[in-house]
């Protein structure tokens, strides 16, 4: 079976899906930069927090450093009366300056969240700042611990903590820790801004393109739209005027007919037995005819496209549509053969445009294939946007369409007929898309033309 044209709204569809799916594409790229962005600005806010804990941290650890100093100092030199409220002060000076200690060294030593370079500052020499530190700790506590009697300047533990005081390694080491934390932030930071500079790079780039391959093809299709719906209207307007003008002159010219047939009539009486006048009588009648037809296409093709849709059976209406097809009648080797499918071929419809599309389709069909014709009609059930439909293939015995006929059959005025008027086939998809339904034309193997029309089972 040939190839059938497709319908240019089955175009239009399709590239609107196109463009919708680089839309959503486009869309998906862009929030999941937008979320980049947010992670980038989420870890560039924990990392100032970070260090702005390491330098409380570090700051209170200082501070608790001398505290303890001075509170060692005070309780080898107070009064005895005084001591105990000073070991009490000491001792809680120790317990802060034992959980500053662990909260900065983030866990126990050997931890493997410190960072490399903080973890040297702890454990390698020459700093040793996690065993200097515990030293000093215990000293403070054994001597906030220790009697009366063995609290005085030759103290042993009183004397580490004093040399340790006077060294200052533990709060210059601190200081070195801080400043290891510092230039890993520092290049965080900039490995951070370096990410967000691309990645606000590459959504400016994912606008421009989404700018050139997206949006642009949509103002551009809306454009176009735009267009084809002004051309509509102005097409509509032409229709409109042409109705008048044809209704017009069609009531004008139906007296004339009628008085054409009149005098015909009387001619016909006068002249009985002069068989070439009556031949040429018979030739005017034909006249008239054609001439009422070309009338009555016309008001069909301009007229509004009014229809009272209402049940019908698509394949009755072909029948009818046969038994009353001009010139059927006159070939009696004419054949129509409905296909025995047992689709149902019901739908909501008007039934007397129907029947006007398909007796114009069978006229078409028998006319074209000569004699011994043969009109195969096939129905099925299937779907049109989305919505159960029927569909009926008309076929024929004759030559099928040339590539000529393809692109020009719709168009008003075109016939390759000697007498015809060129709108049959555009009535019928005038009348098909009023029903919202699709209708295209094909050539089928061995030879023939072929018709598909297909119609929603209900209007939407």
């Amino acid at each position: 079976m040939g190839s059938v044209a497709q319908p240019k709204a089955g175009e239009r569809r399709a590239s609107a899906g196109y463009l919708t799916a680089r839309y959503l594409l486009t869309f998906g790229v862009l929030a999941a930069l937008a979320y980049g962005n947010y992670l980038i600005l989420a870890a560039q806010i924990e990392t100032s927090r970070s260090i702005g804990a390491i330098y409380a941290e570090s700051g209170g650890q200082r501070s608790l450093l001398q505290t303890s100093e001075l509170l060692s100092q005070k309780l080898v030199a107070s009064d005895p009366k005084e001591r105990s409220r000073v070991r009490r002060q000491l001792l809680a000076t120790v317990a802060r300056l034992e959980d500053a200690h662990r909260a900065l060294l983030r866990g126990k030593p050997g931890s493997d969240r410190l960072p490399p370079e903080v973890q040297a500052l702890y454990d390698r020499p020459p700093y040793l700042l996690n065993r200097q530190m515990t030293q000093y700790l215990a000293d403070v506590r054994a001597l906030a611990e220790a009697p009366d009697r063995e609290l005085n300047w030759g103290n042993p533990h009183f004397l580490r903590i004093d040399a340790a005081a006077m060294s200052g390694n533990m709060v210059e080491t601190l200081g070195k820790v801080v400043a290891a934390y510092q230039a890993r932030s520092d290049r965080r930071t900039g490995y951070l801004r370096w990410l967000a500079f691309w990645s606000f790079a590459s959504t400016a780039l994912v606008l421009l393109i989404s700018g050139l391959c997206v949006f642009r093809p949509m103002v551009r299709r809306v454009q176009e739209d735009m267009a084809e719906a002004q051309r509509q209207l102005q097409r509509a307007e032409r229709l409109a005027a042409i109705g008048q003008m044809v209704a017009g002159v069609a009531h004008e010219c139906r007296n004339v007919l009628q008085q054409m047939q009149a005098c015909r009539g009387l001619l016909t009486l006068k002249v009985n037995g002069d068989r070439e006048t009556r031949s040429l009588l018979t030739d005017l009648e034909k006249a008239q005819e054609r001439l009422r037809r070309l009338f009555d296409d016309l008001r069909d093709y301009a007229a509004p496209a009014t229809l009272d849709f209402r049940p019908c059976d698509l394949r009755k209406v072909v029948e009818e549509a046969w038994t009353t097809a001009a010139g059927v009648g006159e070939k009696r080797d004419a054949a129509l053969r409905l296909s025995a499918s047992p689709a149902d071929t019901h739908c909501r419809a008007d039934s007397l445009r129907l029947e006007q599309i398909f007796r114009n389709l069978l006229e078409n069909a028998v006319g074209a294939s000569g004699d011994g014709a043969v009109v195969e009609v096939e129905f099925s059930e299937t779907t049109l946007h989305h919505r159960p439909a029927v569909e009926a293939i008309v076929r024929d015995n004759g030559p099928g369409f040339s590539p000529e006929q393809l692109e020009h059959a719709f168009h008003p005025f075109y016939t390759t007929k000697a007498r015809g008027s060129g709108l049959g086939l555009a009535i019928c998809k005038r009348f098909v898309d009023a029903h919202c339904g699709e209708i295209s034309l094909g050539n089928h193997r061995p030879h023939g033309a072929q018709i598909s029309i297909t119609l929603p089972k209900s209007p939407p």
